[in-house]
C-alpha cells in the first residue's frame, strides 16, 4: 500500500482473531494510519488484499474527530444521523454517555476533545460494530476523558485495532503487539510488557556486539543486525587484515546470541523471543560467511579517480 505509485509498505501479512485486542506500534510516518485507511477502504492495495470474515462491521475512532455540522446541537446531531430517534430517545442515549441535562443543547462546534470522543462512540453505538480501529484513542484528552475511554473499550467485546504511543494505555489494552518498521508490519505475540522485554534482551546482545571494534560500521535495524557492504569491500580493498577481523566479529556475535537463546528457553516469551533471535544469528552468520568467502578473492585496488573523470 502507498501513494502515487510509490510503495509505503510491503509484503505485509497478519490475521486479527475475535475478540483479539492488538496495538499497533511505529515511529511517526512509519505508515500505521496509512494501513488503518487500507483496512477502512480508503486506499486501494496496490498489491494483494485485504479479506474480512463474515459478518464483520468496522467502526472507525480517527485521531481528528471532524463533524459534518459542527454548527448542530448534540440532540440535534443525533436527530439528524438517526432519523428514526424520537427527542427523548437521543436525550437517554447522550445521557448514557454523560451528556445530561442541558449539556444536550451544547453546539458541537464547542466541545472539548473528551467530549468529542462520547459523542463518537455515542453515536458508533447504533450500528453492530464487532471490530473497532481507534488512531491514538487517549490523545489530547484530559484524565477523566482517558478514564471514561478506557472503560468504554474495557467493557467492550469486540476485537481492537489501535494506535497508540500511550505505554499506559497499551499496557492496560493489548494482549497482542503489531509494530510499523522497514516498511513492513511484524507480529509480536504477547502483551506490551512481553514486548518490551523481549526487545530490551535483544537490544541489550546487539548493543554489546555493537561494541566490538571491528563491528564499528554495523548498523541495528529493528531486531536484525546489518552492516555496510561498500564500507568492508574498502576495507578489503585497503586492509585485507581488518577486513578478516570484521568476519570474526560477526561469527562472535552470533555465538553469543546462540548461548543467551540457551538460556532463555524457559522464559515464558521463549517463541517470540527465539524467532526474533533466530533472525538476527542467521543474519550475522551469512555476513560472517559472505566476508569468510570475499577474504579468498584477490585483493581490488581502489584508485581515487583523477579530477574531473
Amino acid at each position: 500500500v502507498g501513494y502515487d505509485g510509490k510503495k509505503l509498505l510491503e509484503h505485509v501479512s497478519f490475521e486479527l482473531k475475535k475478540g483479539e485486542r492488538v496495538a499497533l506500534l511505529g515511529d511517526n510516518g512509519a505508515g500505521k494510519t496509512t494501513l488503518f485507511k487500507l483496512l477502512c477502504g480508503e486506499l486501494p492495495a496496490m498489491e494483494g488484499r485485504v479479506k474480512w470474515g463474515a459478518n464483520v462491521k468496522v467502526g472507525l475512532m480517527p485521531q481528528n474527530l471532524v463533524f459534518e455540522h459542527p454548527e448542530r446541537t448534540l440532540l440535534d446531531t443525533l436527530l439528524w444521523e438517526r432519523p428514526g430517534l424520537t427527542a427523548q430517545m437521543a436525550r437517554d442515549r447522550l445521557a448514557s454517555y454523560d451528556f445530561l441535562g442541558e449539556e444536550v443543547f451544547k453546539l458541537v462546534a464547542d466541545l472539548s476533545g473528551g467530549e468529542r470522543a462520547r459523542l463518537k462512540h455515542c453515536l458508533l453505538s447504533f450500528e453492530p460494530i464487532n471490530l473497532f480501529l481507534l488512531d491514538e484513542p487517549t490523545n489530547h484528552l484530559d484524565i477523566p476523558s482517558r478514564e471514561w475511554v478506557e472503560s468504554v473499550l474495557e467493557e467492550y467485546e469486540g476485537t481492537l485495532l489501535f494506535i497508540s504511543h500511550d505505554r499506559y494505555f497499551i499496557s492496560r489494552m493489548a494482549s497482542r503487539i503489531l509494530t510499523v518498521e522497514q516498511g513492513t508490519v511484524h507480529d509480536f505475540r504477547g502483551d506490551f510488557e512481553a514486548y518490551q522485554q523481549a526487545r530490551e534482551v535483544i537490544a541489550s546482545i546487539l548493543l554489546f556486539d555493537i561494541s566490538d571494534p571491528e563491528l564499528s560500521m554495523v548498523t541495528i535495524t529493528g531486531c536484525e543486525v546489518s552492516f555496510d557492504r561498500s564500507v568492508c569491500n574498502v576495507y578489503y580493498s585497503t586492509d585485507k587484515q581488518r577486513y578478516d577481523k570484521v568476519g570474526e566479529a560477526f561469527t562472535r556475535a552470533s555465538g553469543r546470541i546462540r548461548s543467551l537463546m540457551a538460556r532463555r528457553l524457559s522464559w515464558r516469551v521463549a517463541p517470540e523471543l527465539r524467532f526474533m533471535l533466530d533472525r538476527s544469528v542467521d543474519t550475522a552468520e551469512r555476513i560472517a560467511g559472505a566476508l569468510a568467502r570475499e577474504s579468498q578473492r584477490p585483493p581490488v585496488i581502489v584508485k581515487e579517480e583523477e579530477e574531473g573523470e
